[in-house]
């Protein structure tokens, strides 16, 4: 049995003991990330990260991956990729491949997307060059998954360097 006691500050900067009255967790900060911010992929909704970076995801739409594409598709699985657009709405370059990051999940199980690379039909992952201020970028992303299940797709895109990201949702359909 392990006890680990927490308190919280007093009077003078002491330490007082929490009490175990059913407060102390409902009164503790939750955690320093904040809550990623929920969009639909459809080409419309944008949501912002961190007053920084402007996002807005197209539809997901199915493919089939090139012969000399990075990663194949599994046994029973899609792919599918999307536009992304990101718009700098901040006062200072963003290097998105250094900062951010892009997962799935697909079905009703939430199954991993694995990114796809695909450079004959320009899913290419993200941009190399700094995003400057007052600035926007278009790329395609594609992700396979190992399930036909695509009635439910979540992609997150985390600006680790922010703190924040932002989670898009959309359908292949059945």
């Amino acid at each position: 049995l392990a006890l680990i006691a927490c308190g919280r500050g007093g009077k003078n900067g002491e330490v007082e003991a929490a009490k175990d009255d059913g407060r102390a967790l409902a009164e503790a900060p939750a955690t320093t990330q904040a809550a990623p911010k929920l969009a639909r992929m459809n080409g419309k909704d944008t949501t912002t990260i961190d007053k920084t970076l402007k996002i807005k995801m197209g539809a997901p739409a199915a493919f089939k991956p090139g012969q000399y594409s990075i990663v194949t598709v599994p046994n029973g699985g899609k792919a599918f990729g999307f536009t992304v657009v990101v718009t700098n709405v901040g006062d200072q370059p963003v290097n998105l491949l250094m900062t951010s990051h892009m997962s799935a999940l697909a079905g009703k199980e939430g199954a991993v997307g694995e990114p796809i690379f695909d450079s004959a039909q320009k899913y290419n992952g993200m941009p190399e060059a700094p995003l400057q201020p007052g600035k926007k970028v278009t790329f395609k992303y594609g992700f396979t998954v190992a399930t036909k299940d695509t009635s439910e797709i979540q992609v997150t895109f985390e600006a680790f360097a922010l703190g924040e990201s932002a989670t898009f949702t959309g359908s292949l359909g059945k």
